[in-house]
């Protein structure tokens, strides 16, 4: 059974794509931000999107991290905001591509894909997180409105039909 939620150390319900901080533990604590990619027992995985750190004993941009639940806080849910990839300086826009092993990052017009380290070395680690914001539903657009009014549609159709 794979968990798809975890509570964060403030009883907060964290999800897969959530927006979350934390501090890693070990010899090399260093404090991180970004989204969660995998949630698994009591800890959850996350690509660090922060700003580069100094050592190479650290985690850095593009790296994947896993943080106990005690040390993690939901900073925004997925539904607000969504990690896209990361800019670098000279205006390319490099998304996540999923693979058997790891993550590849790609970007439009550039004819490799490159693994965070080797991103990260080609622009001196000068990665910088592109989040896109998502769009509150209105009022009268979340799902059960939606569905509500497709069944008053149809319940006027039926009432409009020759009565035998």
């Amino acid at each position: 059974m794979t968990t798809t939620s975890i509570t964060d150390a403030a009883g907060r319900t964290v999800h897969q794509q959530d927006h979350v901080g934390g501090t890693t533990s070990g010899r090399y604590q260093n404090t991180i931000t970004g989204p969660v990619v995998q949630i698994g027992r009591g800890k959850v995985k996350v690509r660090v999107t922060n700003w580069p750190t100094v050592g190479s004993l650290r985690a850095q941009n593009g790296d994947d991290v896993w943080i106990s639940d005690d040390r993690v806080f939901l900073i925004h849910p997925a539904t607000e905001r969504r990690f896209t990839g990361y800019r670098t300086p000279d205006g390319r826009v490099w998304t996540q591509t999923a693979r058997v092993k790891g993550v590849l990052w790609e970007a439009p017009f550039v004819p490799e894909r490159y693994e965070a380290t080797r991103l990260r070395g080609m622009y001196d680690g000068n990665l910088q997180p592109v989040w896109e914001d998502v769009p509150a539903p209105a009022a009268d657009e979340s799902p059960a409105a939606i569905r509500a009014q497709a069944f008053l549609e149809g319940a006027a159709r039926i009432t409009g039909l020759p009565q035998d």
